[in-house]
């Protein structure tokens, strides 16, 4: 296992037909290379893009030298360090209170200006020169205390801005001598206007407004209107509707569509009645005219039919219905082969058995015969299927 980089490996040498060099002596030299490999990362000679995102400035460990290269390049190249101004501008220099922002202090024997300002234009406007004083409009007096100028009254009049051409300068805590107007009134509807005051406002003026108005009701099938009302309307305001109404019931199928004529609304979650749904009732018959016998194999198989169920429909077996004209025979209704009813068909009278099976589409149903008594003749076997609408 290599010891680099949490320490500088320690190799003892070798000499020529005194020491015995093991396969662990190469190898412990291939791991310490390895190991500086990997702490160095690939590729270290090459450059990141510099992409401001990446920077962390809070990591402390690394996977590689690589990786640290790359992280100074991220935070230097992509420029996002806060502990320095930027020539490209956009910083803001904060200090803590009690701290001096920002000191310019030139050197001994300084000779040059050490902050020129300039117009977009690229004329110089102001300068301090070496001694710290203040030069500004290009003059060549420094402002100074002593040539400050006593506040100047404005009429507030509209017009063009003007620079001015006066050489002094203004008091931090001069004032100019404003007349302060009352603010009028205005009204829904009215035109901006400049206005001719010569007074100006104050920060705090209120306009007097309109009063509220109240919110007029609406109906189902009023035209849209901009009205006439010179009163605002509140934001939380409220229209009086109109009351939901009930829901007609369909009592029958093949009723015409109707726009109606009530003034009320429908929720969103009604519902119409429908006409409950038609219940039809259809019989199949099986019939075997002559000796009633037991299948075997292929022979004596009374055949079957399959029941069609339409989409939307529900079939049910309610009945069975039987008899012979002489014997008697043991009957089993089946569906697709499975037995749902076994019923003994006689000569007496026609038996009934109640059922209540539900079928499919394509239902196979069939009856066989399992057993016959004193030769029996002429079976006659109906089912009664109920078919419903959905």
């Amino acid at each position: 296992m290599a010891v680099y980089p949490g320490a500088i490996v320690t190799f003892t040498t070798k000499r020529d037909l005194l020491d015995i060099v093991e396969a662990a002596h190469p190898n412990t030299v291939q791991s310490e290379v390895v190991a500086i490999q990997s702490a160095v990362g690939v590729n270290p000679f090459q450059s990141v893009t510099p992409n401001g995102a990446s920077y962390s400035g809070t990591a402390t460990t690394y996977a590689s030298v690589s990786a640290r290269l790359a992280n100074l390049e991220h935070g230097i190249v992509a420029d996002t360090h806060s502990q320095y101004v930027r020539k490209v501008g956009g910083d803001t220099i904060a200090p803590a209170v009690g701290t001096v922002g920002l000191v310019f202090q030139p050197p001994v024997g300084q000779n040059v200006n050490q902050t020129v300002w300039r117009n977009q234009a690229g004329t110089q406007r102001t300068h301090i020169d070496s001694q710290g004083d203040l030069f500004v409009f290009g003059g060549q007096t420094p402002v100074t205390q002593s040539n400050a100028a006593s506040s100047v009254a404005d009429s507030l009049a509209a017009g063009t801005a003007i620079v001015g051409a006066s050489t002094n300068y203004a008091r931090q805590d001069h004032r100019h001598a404003l007349a302060a107007g009352v603010a009028g009134t205005s009204a829904v509807g009215d035109t901006a206007a400049e206005g001719s005051s010569s007074a100006v406002a104050r920060a705090d003026h209120r306009h007097a407004r309109e009063a509220f108005g109240s919110p007029v009701a609406s109906a189902v099938g009023d035209t849209a209107a901009n009205g006439t009302a010179a009163t605002p309307a509140r934001s939380d305001h409220r229209h009086a509707r109109e009351a939901f109404g009930g829901v007609v019931a369909q009592t029958s199928y093949s009723q015409a569509s109707a726009t109606g004529t009530a003034s009320t609304l429908a929720r969103s979650d009604h519902a119409h009645g429908t006409p409950p749904p038609t219940t039809v009732r259809i019989p199949h018959s099986f019939s075997v005219p002559g000796e009633i016998l037991v299948p075997s194999g292929n022979d004596n198989v009374i055949p079957g039919f399959f029941v069609p169920v339409p989409s939307g429909q529900q079939a049910t077996i309610r009945l069975a219905r039987f008899r012979t004209d002489a014997g008697s025979a043991a009957i089993s209704l089946r569906r697709n082969g499975t037995q749902i009813s076994s019923n003994s068909a006689t000569t007496t009278t026609a038996n009934s058995s109640a059922l209540s099976t539900a079928l499919a589409d394509g239902d196979y149903i069939q009856i066989v015969v399992t057993s016959v008594t004193s030769n029996p003749r002429n079976l006659s076997y109906s089912i009664y299927i109920d078919y419903n609408g959905s």
